[in-house]
């Protein structure tokens, strides 16, 4: 039976701009200032254009839209994409409001389907998607996430 392998861990630097309430709760973007990614197969920084949008609900989760460019020791690029619900506790939002202590793995409900995009053949996995993640949120503007990969032998 197929089991999954952790692929990479990948900690983000984030600029966070406040946009507003709407008809379906209050918008969020962080813009990524930079990062760094660390795995067995995947190793660099973050780097370009990338952001997290979330939409804070009142039903107590937010709506998660992560794009990234990963640009890997070797000089690939890899663009990494994420969806996902993330449970907006008490220490997540102390966090977000600019305080709090840092949260543990597991310490929230989060869900997400990453994909990575490889701009070349040359990065291990030309194509890649996993079915879960894990998250921790950290004050001081810094976000960090584990990544299991597909299935692994």
């Amino acid at each position: 039976m197929p089991q999954l392998v952790r692929e990479f861990e990948y900690h983000a630097d984030l600029e966070p701009h406040p946009i507003g309430p709407g008809p379906f709760g209050n918008r969020m973007e962080a813009t990524i200032t930079g990062g760094e990614v660390r795995g067995d197969r995947l190793e660099g920084r973050l780097v370009g254009a990338g952001a997290d949008w979330l939409l804070v609900s009142t039903d107590g989760f937010g709506r998660l839209d992560v794009r990234a460019t990963i640009q890997t020791v070797d000089g690939a690029h890899v663009y990494v994409q994420y969806p996902g619900l993330m449970e907006l506790t008490p220490a997540v939002l102390a966090i977000m409001g600019g305080g709090g202590a840092p949260t543990e793995f597991g310490d929230q409900y989060f869900v997400t389907t990453p994909a990575w995009r490889p701009g070349t053949s040359a990065t291990p996995g030309s194509t890649g998607r996993c079915s879960s993640a894990r998250d921790a949120s950290c004050p001081g503007r810094r976000s960090s996430t584990g990544l299991p990969g597909g299935a692994g032998g």
